[in-house]
């Protein structure tokens, strides 16, 4: 009995290329390991029998799952993740429903993944980045809409890193360049137009996210923060060259806050929730502040130590990065259910 086909096959798992890929794969399952708990949260069979009802009669437009307030308008910002969420039950009942969730935590950690190849970061250290998002995430990841936010803002995220490779890590507020200024002396990060005109997908996943979660409300803030903040720096990177992208950027922004009203209700929805907000939730332990020494906290120390060493070993400093993560530390630190978009 020949060996030779073992040999072959340890010859070719021996390599820099196959061990940097079992090792990504071996991230990949651990995470997805982290986010598998098929414990059913107490909203499951509400989310599964509103999303039943829509596929066999159509949205409801007045409330009827109620004691006190039958016949009252019925706003719902979860249509599309309830419609997915009872198909999977109808086509494969709980199984269906394990399998939406594995994948959805699939396409957001390989998302994660994909950018972090792209930046050419060590496997170890994506692995890391890979457990301390599953750790992070553990809490929130059940049979719920929520999975659907979390999933689409990394993807959005996702594409805003393609989009402005080659920005990240830098310090771009500066004095513009003048006539004066020498040839080659002063630096401007890279800038693809085909990269750029990718931006425009935030517009339709905007109109997705919000018919999906109500998450699409933080979501758009982000967006539009990222793209102004973007938008400055070009300014002090072109100076007055750099209108034209500054432009560009804010109608970017501008359609993908109108993507927001490509809704059965329209603006009724933004209406509903801003009103919403207002309400006290001491009844919901997720709009609850985080209790930062605690086990709950976990994830949260973990990123803040990660961020600042690596801040620190890398000397790099991105002023649209920092703004940003400083925002979301604060809704982290405000709402627990906010953490989980850091």
């Amino acid at each position: 009995m020949t060996t030779q086909p073992f040999h072959t096959l340890f010859a070719m798992l021996s390599t820099p290329r196959a061990r940097r890929i079992l090792w990504l794969i071996a991230s990949l399952l651990t995470g997805l390991s982290w986010l598998a708990m098929n414990d059913a949260d107490p909203d499951l069979w509400g989310h599964v029998l509103y999303g039943q009802e829509a596929l066999e009669h159509g949205l409801e437009t007045k409330s009827s799952w109620n004691y006190t307030a039958i016949g009252y308008r019925w706003i719902n910002h979860e249509n599309l993740a309830e419609l997915a969420l009872a198909f999977a039950d109808q086509v494969g009942g709980a199984a269906g429903l394990l399998a939406l969730k594995s994948g959805l935590a699939l396409l957001m950690l390989g998302t994660v993944i994909w950018r972090l190849q792209a930046r050419s970061i060590h496997p170890w250290t994506i692995g890391a980045i890979v457990m301390v998002l599953a750790q992070t995430l553990a809490f929130h990841w059940h049979f719920r809409p929520q999975i659907f936010g979390y999933v689409l803002f990394t993807i959005a995220i996702a594409l805003l890193d393609y989009s402005f490779a080659g920005w990240s890590g830098e310090w771009w507020l500066r004095r513009p360049p003048s006539a004066s200024d020498s040839e080659g002396t002063v630096s401007s990060p890279e800038y693809s137009w085909f990269r750029m005109r990718q931006l425009w997908w935030l517009i339709p996943l905007s109109a997705l996210w919000t018919n999906t979660h109500g998450s699409f409300a933080a979501g758009v803030c982000v967006l539009v923060a990222y793209l102004g903040l973007r938008a400055i720096e070009s300014l002090c990177i072109w100076g007055s060259a750099g209108w034209g992208r500054f432009r560009r950027f804010s109608l970017m922004a501008f359609g993908i806050a109108i993507a927001t009203l490509l809704t059965p209700y329209g603006p009724k929805l933004q209406l509903w929730m801003l009103s919403a907000l207002g309400v006290p939730r001491p009844e919901i332990a997720d709009w609850q502040p985080l209790p930062l020494w605690t086990s709950e906290a976990a994830g949260f120390w973990l990123i803040v130590i990660s961020t600042l060493f690596a801040s620190a070993k890398t000397s790099k400093f991105d002023f649209t990065h920092a703004v940003l993560m400083l925002l979301l530390s604060w809704q982290g630190v405000a709402h627990i259910r906010h953490l989980a978009w850091l």
